[in-house]
């Protein structure tokens, strides 16, 4: 009985220490965000409402669209900036883009300590549409919650920023007391870790819900249309063009998650359009993947090898087309949430975005040269056609190689942060 008492007054202090250090380190609990209603009627947005509560915000930077929300302190510092699309368009789950002159639409942004606004841009004119100012939902969030750390006025009080650890008290006690701090504080950044991983699974499952958009563009209606109505059946939603002209008026309006381009098309060719895409810094992050008949030249292979995403030779399989556009969706949606752990872990998005960019480019490089196969030939024998083909050929395999060692320095610099903090390692 004595020691059970004993147990059940050790667990009693742990959890009070758990309370004192999760004060002193918060994780999370403290989150809160603004929620705006807002209506867009005849080019101009008018709010409804805006509130803030306790919670997590969306993952705002991997959202794509037409309208920039840029969130601000009072003095103007830039904190935040992410993409929207035009709420007055709405695609059908058969693919119909439908407009709408009038359209109530939410955003969820997340709150930064202090007086803060949230200004609403078309980026495709530089209007500025509307500007939030959050100051009288913070003033009302403050009443309800006056003892809220962010809420609190008076500077002797503690913030939300972590400071050091309680000074301990003297003798063995003190000791002791350190010793089940610095332990429970360690388990908390773990619990952390763990509640991330399960936010990005929850995060997936919510995303498989909303239907990707798959932009097809080919001035051959048969293709469009035998394309469109097997990517419906496996669950995307699809818009269709016929021409490069009709596919760069439709991402003004609407942007697509991924695009399949033909090249051989009249009087806007697909690599013309695919260098509009790509210039266009609201379309320019699209994976595209490139359709022809027509065999791909070095010339070709050396201009655009940056700028696609895939090369696929008709007459192709339309399980080959689904393959193609569901493992580039999937590769887009692995970094997005790696993204989150990069930052729980306190690495550099940049480091992150070049590893993923880089090994993205070496896997599209490897199959341009399959389809390429440029034979190998003589300097004496090699017409300069061949010789400006195998001189393309060595560039790319120059370039792939170094972007390989590139790619394994970045690894292990990820991974040896990664492991420091107790987070899984990065496998890609």
């Amino acid at each position: 009985m004595k020691f059970r008492s004993f147990g059940i007054g050790i667990f009693i202090v742990c959890l009070l220490l758990t309370v004192q250090v999760c004060s002193a380190y918060p994780t999370g609990d403290y989150s809160k965000v603004l929620i705006l209603h807002l209506t867009f009627s005849n080019g101009t947005i008018n709010d409804q409402s805006v509130e803030m509560q306790y919670g997590h915000p969306p993952t705002l930077g991997f959202q794509t669209g037409n309208i920039r929300g840029t969130l601000k302190t009072s003095g103007g510092v830039v904190l935040q900036e992410f993409d929207l699309s035009d709420p007055r368009y709405q695609l059908s789950d058969e693919g119909v883009l439908t407009y709408s002159d009038t359209a109530d639409f939410t955003i969820v942004v997340p709150y930064y300590p202090g007086e803060m606004s949230l200004d609403l841009t078309d980026t495709s004119t530089g209007t500025l549409l509307k500007t939030v100012n959050f100051l009288g939902a913070i003033n009302q969030f403050q009443v309800k919650y006056p003892n809220d750390p962010d809420m609190v006025t008076n500077p002797g009080t503690q913030s939300l920023v972590a400071g050091p650890l309680p000074v301990s008290q003297p003798g063995a006690l003190g000791s002791v007391m350190t010793l089940l701090q610095a332990t429970m504080f360690s388990s908390s950044v773990f619990l952390e870790a763990a509640i991330t991983i399960w936010i990005l699974r929850w995060i997936t499952e919510k995303r498989k819900q909303k239907k990707q958009v798959v932009l097809i563009v080919d001035d051959d209606p048969l293709i469009v249309d035998a394309m469109g109505t097997y990517l419906n059946k496996k669950g995307y939603a699809t818009l269709k063009a016929f021409s490069g002209k009709e596919c760069l008026d439709i991402l003004k309006i609407r942007i697509a998650d991924v695009i399949l381009l033909d090249v051989l098309m009249q009087p806007m060719d697909g690599w013309q359009t695919l260098e509009q895409i790509k210039k266009n810094p609201v379309t320019r992050s699209i994976p595209v993947l490139m359709l022809t008949g027509k065999e791909l030249t070095a010339t070709e292979a050396k201009q655009y090898n940056l700028q696609i995403d895939d090369y696929i030779m008709k007459p192709f399989k339309l399980a080959d087309i689904y393959t193609a556009v569901d493992n580039i969706l999937k590769e887009k949606q692995k970094m997005m949430e790696t993204l989150l752990l990069m930052k729980q872990a306190g690495i550099e998005r940049e480091k992150f975005c070049e590893f993923a960019s880089l090994t993205r480019r070496i896997t599209i490089n490897k199959k341009i040269l399959e389809i390429l196969d440029v034979p190998q030939a003589s300097i004496t024998s090699a017409n300069l056609d061949a010789l400006d083909d195998m001189l393309v050929v060595d560039y790319i395999n120059v370039k792939t190689s170094i972007n390989e060692k590139r790619v394994e320095e970045l690894q292990n610099e990820i991974n040896t942060t990664l492991k420091s903090k107790g987070l899984p390692e990065l496998s890609w």
